[in-house]
């Protein structure tokens, strides 16, 4: 549930996008993000890049400052914890592509994503979050 004092001072809510991602201290590279992916799913990876290859950048970030300035926003999890859920989502919706028990077990995992994510939003004292 939204903290009541985030909510909206007048009846025209905000007509703007904003991006909610990784802290800053959770960038990767992708030669990273990959072996974490593979602590979770395994199999094996080869880089195949060119060395001399134009890179358009070592990092990309995303600019999530202003959730965090307007909203009191920040994430919850870490980049460990979020690349397990994520790759645990994409076991789920895989089994769910090949027909086991017909995307229940993707929408199961989703729901309890989104309640782990909630409640762990709620121990840290998140300003966004009340309890319910």
């Amino acid at each position: 549930m939204a903290h009541p004092e985030l909510a909206p001072k007048s009846s025209r809510a905000p007509a703007t996008a904003f991006n909610f991602g990784p802290a800053v201290a959770s960038n990767r590279s992708v030669a990273e993000l990959v072996d974490e992916i593979l602590q979770h799913w395994p199999g094996r990876w080869e880089d195949r890049s060119l060395p001399q290859a134009m890179h358009e950048a070592s990092l990309l970030n995303l600019a999530t400052d202003k959730a965090y300035h307007l909203l009191g926003w920040r994430p919850v999890w870490d980049f460990a914890t979020s690349i397990k859920h994520t790759v645990d989502w994409y076991r789920a919706a895989a089994d769910a592509e090949r027909g086991t028990q017909v995307n229940q077990r993707a929408l199961a995992s989703t729901r309890e994503q989104i309640t782990q994510y909630q409640s762990n939003a709620l121990a840290q004292g998140l300003p966004w979050m009340v309890a319910s």
